[in-house]
């Protein structure tokens, strides 16, 4: 951020005063003081100099200058800990509840200093001497990576010693690796070391993978850390095994603790010893995992939960294990929300307010606003915070500058406020609030202020906020005033713009502290720190420089479109190809406005009247100009509504299709089709939206009328709708083998997604299928469009695309297809039914009632049709595993039509169908692949898929069975009928599974408990009827 600019400051006021010493009434002040004191003493009354001697008057300024002189303020020490009392002191915590920290005894002691006769004394250490005070897990950390930097120089790592360590041997990067007494003399230590670790400490024996990243971390002995681990600002115990790919980030791992590949710890995460951490743990916050319960001693304020093995302990007041001061905040009832990054509370930070009554009225803020951000937003719930708000100042007797400070500021530390986007929409729902108490420049004042007192409490999280919320307010919603805002600046001193530079600098360097790999040096970090923090304010100059050559650079491009509109204009109508390309490029450039549509539809028209002047000679238009002129012709069609002229645009396309299959004109039309509409773009058309267009234009031309006349698919449509349908076909026409199946597919999925429906199923399917039995398109290149089974590739599923298929199936009666393409239509029309019924309820095209129903009705029918059945026989003579679950999922219809006696006869086709249902698999709830059988026989259940594929399998095969061997005899079936297929004991075998699954499915179905409950409830209600 700049620096302010710096203010014209006046100069010192100096006074003088010209006392005449000849004149007897200046002889009371030159008698007092000497002509050269350099004090000025400002007296209210004049008659004192002539009434009075100044000596009580000067011996007060004299006490006031003293103390003021005397005065020492430093913002750059730290608290070390260490405090020294007298006996009096430390007897005073004895059952006394008002003394339970240190900050208390120094308040008591200021209170009452004149009273207890008692004083503070501060020291403050040396430059060359160091002192820290642990008190929590954040401070441990602190401390830890303080001692590994050398900050407490001479107590640094290489100097330490234990009883099972003779000393620390330093390394590169700042590293040290314990020496046992086995190890020491030796040059290397004994253990694995990573080369990505950086300022990290290591017990004895470790075990770390080279590609582990250790940073600002020390490791307890005997320890193993798997490959791609990322350990930062850690401290782990003795003999733990963190797996591989694991995350640890500000963590606290006790000794003998287990954490599985993959893990990722949250921040501030308290594992204790002996804890093999279970995979996938959501843990709460606030919390630590234990391996075993609390004691009795902590049951007051320590909660715990079993959780996969382990236990989870949180503090009964919501506290945090990590700081200390967060859970003294929680003991002595405080409120609020934690801030992430730093340790103070909302509530905490108005605990030095002078007055009771204003601390009172911001809770009661606090509570009201957060009762109302949890309600449905509406004006009379704001309304109604207005009135709660003005009736807490009127009991607690507020001035208006203090609530239109207080107001604001609770507002600040409402929950989800930390990000700009939740901040932004807030302050935009609470406007009516603002604009109540804000109207005032005093209280614009005293906002502003509120947002100063919350940088300064909460400076990490919202320094990048201040300017954006500042303009905000005043730009976008008219909140503030330019005076007030001048004001306010014009009242802060230079060292709250450092404090907004010196947290801007830790807030850059806390994410450089993320990013890096390491630390070389600590000594050389700062200047690192510096040099990138430079970095990021040249980025941020350049980014400025960027935004403002982009805006030129649209402006210029505007420009440009100006001035090839009015050279279009000024050129006029083209009559050769040179003209025609150059203002096909000019419409490229400036066709981005519905203005210009008519300058588009003279431009169709001319290449039109200039296509028909030159039939006999090639005029060919590049591929560039081609594509620039296809995508504004979409553009225009999409856009076009029911009253738009687009028969311009598109007349040159039906001068070519109404004069397609006639004998004596092809030559002419294959030549211009090959001037302007090129087989090699025809892909590029279907990809670029060409059969979109055109069916939106087909849906915009059919009558209203029409949609609400009963379906009749075997009507023709208007010459000039059909004209459209005929241009559909127009790219599949030019293209050949897997490109014309590629825009097919393109063609087929358009109509199946389109939401007209009525007009798809009434005007665009019928044409589609007449182009089919005209042959004008193959089968087994329709066949092959729809693919193997609805996809992302191929078609959707749902009720649409199985409808198209329906309908194209009465088509195939029609061609002699072999074997091979009967099975793949078999196979196709299946997967497609499958599919449509897995996404019934989730359809996400609307369907009206009438037109589900004819849907529907279409679709029965041509499954139970000659043609259908053909199929099915088909696939019972050739009994392969894909022919025979295509004739499961048709099972209903099989069992209802002439084809179970086929099917039930045909001893290959049973065989297999039996072979394939005793061998259906899937995953057990054990993880392991189990047959479904099996599964149901130890009741367990099956998954939705896998359940309703053995039931369907089972209905169709026991549905064989029972027309077989109802239609025999049992003289016949005792001594052998040929429509067994299977013997005896076969049949046994048979029977004897069918009745496993049915008691398995019954068991899973009515548990234990159902039979007695259905029971009892039936007692009850003969016992109420009684009553």
């Amino acid at each position: 951020m700049s620096c302010k600019k710096e203010q014209r400051r006046d100069s010192e006021l100096v006074g003088v005063v010209i006392a005449d010493s000849y004149d007897a009434r200046f002889a009371p002040l030159l008698s007092t003081i000497g002509p050269w004191a350099r004090d000025f003493l400002l007296l209210s009354n004049p008659a004192t100099f002539t009434s009075a001697t100044l000596q009580s008057q000067i011996a007060a300024f004299r006490r006031v200058h003293h103390f003021i002189s005397d005065t020492v303020v430093r913002r750059d020490i730290m608290y070390s800990g260490i405090a020294l009392c007298s006996l009096n002191i430390s007897a005073q915590f004895s059952d006394n509840f008002d003394f339970q920290h240190l900050d208390d005894v120094i308040r008591d002691i200021l209170v009452n200093e004149e009273i207890l006769l008692q004083s503070i004394h501060v020291e403050v250490l040396s430059s060359f001497e160091a002192a820290f005070c642990v008190s929590d897990y954040d401070s441990l950390l602190l401390a830890s990576k303080l001692i590994m930097e050398r900050w407490f120089f001479p107590m640094v790592p290489d100097r330490m010693a234990s009883a099972r360590c003779l000393g620390l041997s330093a390394l590169s990067r700042n590293v040290y690796v314990s020496v046992s007494e086995q190890d020491f003399g030796k040059l290397v230590p004994v253990g694995n070391v990573s080369k990505r670790a950086f300022n990290s400490t290591f017990g004895v024996c470790c075990e770390v993978d080279g590609s582990a990243f250790i940073a600002c971390s020390t490791i307890g002995s005997y320890t193993n850390i798997g490959s791609n681990t990322f350990v930062l600002n850690c401290i782990i115990g003795e003999n733990c095994i963190i797996g591989a790919d694991c995350r640890l980030e500000e963590s606290i791992l006790g000794s003998n603790v287990r954490i599985p590949n993959g893990t990722s710890l949250s921040k501030q995460s308290v594992v204790s010893s002996e804890v093999v951490y279970p995979p996938d743990l959501d843990v709460p916050l606030n919390s630590a995992i234990c391996a075993k319960p609390p004691c009795e001693y902590y049951e007051d304020f320590i909660e715990d939960k079993v959780l996969k093995g382990i236990y989870i302990w949180t503090l009964t007041d919501g506290g945090s294990f990590w700081n200390s001061s967060e859970r003294r905040d929680s003991r002595n009832g405080s409120t609020g929300e934690e801030d992430g990054m730093e340790t103070s509370t909302e509530s905490e930070e108005f605990d030095q307010v002078e007055s009771d009554a204003t601390s009172h009225f911001y809770e009661e803020v606090v509570e009201s606003m957060e009762r109302i951000q949890g309600l449905t937003f509406s004006d009379q719930q704001m309304h109604n915070l207005i009135l709660e708000i003005n009736s807490s100042k009127l009991a607690y007797n507020i001035s208006m500058e203090d609530v239109a400070k207080y107001v604001f500021f609770a507002f600040l530390g409402l929950p989800g406020n930390e990000t700009w986007t939740k901040l932004k929409e807030l302050c935009q729902k609470w406007i009516l609030l603002f604009k109540n108490y804000y109207k005032p420049r005093k209280s614009q004042i005293q906002l502003l202020l509120a947002i100063e007192d919350r940088f300064k409490r909460s400076s990490v999280k919202f320094r990048p906020l201040v300017a954006r919320l500042v303009h905000f307010l005043y730009n976008d919603m008219d909140i503030l005033e330019e005076e007030s805002i001048l004001e306010w600046v014009e009242s802060l001193d230079e060292k709250w713009f450092e404090l907004y530079e010196h947290h801007s600098l830790l807030s850059h360097r806390a994410r450089v502290y993320s990013n890096r790999l390491g630390f070389t040096a600590s000594h050389t970090c700062h200047d690192l720190y510096i040099k990138e923090h430079l970095f990021l304010d040249q980025k941020q100059q350049k980014a400025a420089v960027v935004i403002q050559r982009c805006w030129r650079a649209h402006k210029a491009r505007v420009d440009l479109a100006q001035m090839f509109r009015n050279s279009f204009d000024i050129t006029g109508r083209p009559t050769t190809k040179e003209t025609l390309n150059l203002q096909i490029t000019r419409m490229n450039v400036f066709y981005h406005h519905p203005d210009d549509d008519c300058r588009l539809v003279e431009l169709c028209s001319a290449a039109l009247g200039l296509f028909r002047i030159h039939k006999k000679d090639e005029i060919s238009i590049a591929p560039q100009r081609r594509m620039v002129f296809y995508k504004c012709l979409f553009t225009y069609l999409s856009r076009s509504g029911k009253d738009s002229n687009f028969v311009m645009p598109i007349r040159y396309k039906c001068f070519i299709t109404t004069k397609f299959f006639t004998d004596n004109k092809f030559v002419i039309v294959f030549r211009f089709l090959e001037t302007f509409i090129h087989p090699q773009d025809c892909v590029f058309l279907a990809k670029a939206g060409y059969f979109d267009c055109i069916l939106s234009l087909i849906t915009k031309l059919v009558p209203d009328h029409q949609l609400l006349t009963p379906l009749m698919t075997e009507t023709r449509p208007s010459p000039r709708i059909e004209s459209l349908c005929e241009m559909l076909m127009l790219p599949i026409l030019q293209t050949t083998l897997q490109e014309r199946v590629l825009v097919l597919r393109y063609l087929m999925r358009s109509i199946c997604i389109n939401k007209v429906v009525v007009v798809m199923v009434e005007v665009v399917i019928p044409y589609f299928s007449r182009c089919l039995c005209n042959a004008v398109i193959s089968p087994m290149e329709v066949l092959n469009a729809f693919g193997d089974h609805p996809s992302l590739e191929t078609l959707p599923s749902g009720l649409m695309s199985t409808y198209f298929l329906s309908v194209l199936l009465d088509v195939y009666d029609k061609y002699d297809i072999n074997d091979d393409e009967k099975s793949l239509l078999l196979s196709t029309c299946a997967s497609y039914k499958h599919a449509m019924e897995q996404v019934h309820e989730n359809e996400c095209i609307t369907f009206g009632k009438e037109v589900k129903s004819f849907i529907m009705t279409a679709m029965n029918t041509v499954f139970e049709s000659h043609t259908f059945l053909a199929l099915c026989k088909h696939g019972v003579l050739f009994p392969t595993d894909v022919n025979v679950w295509s004739l499961v999922i048709f099972e209903k219809q099989i069992l209802n039509s002439e084809a179970v006696l086929l099917l039930a006869t045909s001893y290959p086709c049973m065989n297999r169908l039996w072979h394939l249902l005793v061998n259906l698999e899937s995953q057990s709830p054990t993880g392991c692949i189990a047959n479904h059988i099996n599964l149901l026989k130890m009741g367990h259940p099956l998954d939705d898929e896998s359940r309703d594929k053995l039931t369907q399998a089972l209905s169709l095969f026991c549905g064989c069975l029972v027309f077989t061997i109802s239609s025999i005899d049992d003289a016949d079936f005792v001594s052998g009928h040929p429509n067994l297929v299977f013997s005896g004991e076969k049949l046994t075998e048979i029977i004897t599974v069918i009745r496993d699954v049915g008691l398995g499915l019954i068991d899973l179905a009515f548990p234990d408990d159902f039979f007695v409950t259905a029971k009892t409830a039936n007692e009850r209600n003969r016992s109420a009827s009684k009553v």
